[in-house]
């Protein structure tokens, strides 16, 4: 049943508003603006009544101060002795969706409110139909925008996240638009299992979406989404054009919190990109927050010895480069054995591969310049060590036997294109850590 909130300072009009209305709608009544702005976010009505002439707070005040606190979505009719032409023109221009003078008769204002609730419900089918993308069949641009507005007026916590697809360019160049399209149509399956039906979720540009949690996910669910994202992209790619597709499809995504980082969609959006391009410089393919804390040396150096914080300065990186990290035999060890503890714990992959150079008298200076290749062409969680001398290993935590491949491929692909390496080959052994014992 659809509910009416009638506002008006006189207990007779209320009466006789509930009498005419009530065995159709849900009928709530109140004798104030005041009281009207308290209850509605509780009552949440589809149609409100507003008397225009009361003490304190004027029909007219009322709306525009609902519509500030609640957003543009307030249905609201104006209802009032006044008979001037000019009145009219001020309820419309107040916002008001029709204006009903009195007194009115009961079958008069009966009709009214049917149209005006049958129209709104019209119009909404219209928007639900305009405001879609065609393609994806998430929210477009500018209903993304208004439903997200809506949420932040409502005061309401929820995590604001901006997901772009990496490298669509190069695919499309690479390929061809279908090959674009069906990886975005692929990208939509997968955001449509991590969002919710309460959840707002939009394609706001061409590899572009954006997504309203109406919670605050922890940074651990969100690292799980993200992954799930990633490995779904690279199946399906390989899915779709086999294993030769060397092309670093992924998904990176920035984020802030609402109301904490904004309550307005244009403010998310700035802060959520910002926090995009961090994760881009980064190495892509993963995720970040606006407002994150990084530890700075200059914060922790003089701290006290026995805080967390001075930990954090001893044994963290100070220079957080882009690329993998390049480890010694030493450092490499420890690390290999605590992340093959965490594959037999929790069941995660992690592979290793060995790469040697075939050039028989490979020289110190290519040695040099391949494992700074491996280390810029991989992630920032991954590993490299110079094995022998002409020998790499390489380790990829949190990877799937099929990301290792493509990760493999991309690999093998840039270093023949680079211009000078034509005939420098190296030969490849890879095994999952978990599978190796």
């Amino acid at each position: 049943m659809k509910k009416i909130l009638v506002v008006d300072d006189e207990q007779i009009m209320l009466t006789l508003s509930k009498k005419i209305l009530g065995p159709y709608y849900d009928v709530v009544t109140v004798t104030s603006g005041k009281e009207a702005l308290d209850i509605y976010e509780k009552e949440k009505p589809d149609l409100v009544l507003l008397d225009v002439y009361m003490p304190e707070m004027s029909g007219y005040e009322t709306l525009y101060s609902l519509r500030e606190r609640y957003g543009k979505n307030v249905k609201a009719m104006f209802v009032t002795a006044d008979d001037r032409v000019e009145g009219e023109s001020e309820g419309f221009e107040s916002g008001a969706i029709d204006y009903v003078r009195k007194p009115f008769r009961s079958d008069v204002l009966l009709r009214r409110v049917e149209i005006v609730l049958q129209n709104q419900e019209e119009l909404q089918d219209i928007r639900n139909v305009s405001g879609t993308d065609p393609m994806t069949g998430f929210l477009n641009a500018s209903s993304t925008e208004e439903e997200i507005d809506d949420a932040c007026c409502h005061g309401e916590r929820g995590m604001f996240l901006v997901l772009n697809i990496d490298n669509m360019k190069q695919l499309n160049d690479t390929y061809d638009h279908k090959m674009g399209d069906q990886i975005l149509l692929r990208f939509s399956f997968l955001l449509r299992q991590i969002t919710r039906s309460s959840d707002i979720a939009g394609r706001i540009a061409g590899d572009e979406f954006a997504v309203f949690f109406r919670t605050i996910p922890s940074a651990e669910l969100i690292g799980k989404r993200c992954k799930f994202l990633n490995e779904g992209l690279i199946s399906g790619l390989m899915e779709m054009m086999g294993e030769d597709c060397d092309v670093p499809v992924g998904v990176s995504i920035g984020g802030a919190a609402a109301p904490e980082e904004g309550q307005d969609y244009n403010t998310l959006l700035i802060k959520a990109r910002s926090a995009l391009r961090n994760v881009k410089r980064h190495g892509k393919h993963n995720f970040g927050f606006y407002g994150a804390p990084e530890t700075r040396a200059e914060d922790v150096e003089d701290a006290d010895p026995d805080t967390l914080q001075h930990v954090l300065f001893l044994f963290g990186e100070k220079n957080r480069v882009s690329g993998a990290y390049i480890v010694t035999k030493e450092t490499f060890k420890p690390i290999f054995q605590i992340l093959r503890r965490v594959a037999d714990q929790y069941g995660r992959n992690t592979q290793l591969l060995m790469l040697t150079l075939e050039k028989e008298d490979a020289s110190e200076e290519l040695c040099d310049h391949f494992e700074h290749f491996l280390a810029t062409h991989l992630r920032r969680s991954d590993l490299v060590l110079r094995y022998q001398e002409k020998t790499f290993l390489i380790m990829l935590p949190d990877t799937a036997v099929a990301g290792g491949k493509f990760m493999l491929r991309r690999i093998e692909n840039s270093w023949t294109q680079e211009p000078g390496n034509e005939g420098l080959t190296f030969s490849v052994d890879s095994m999952d850590i978990r599978a190796g014992f």
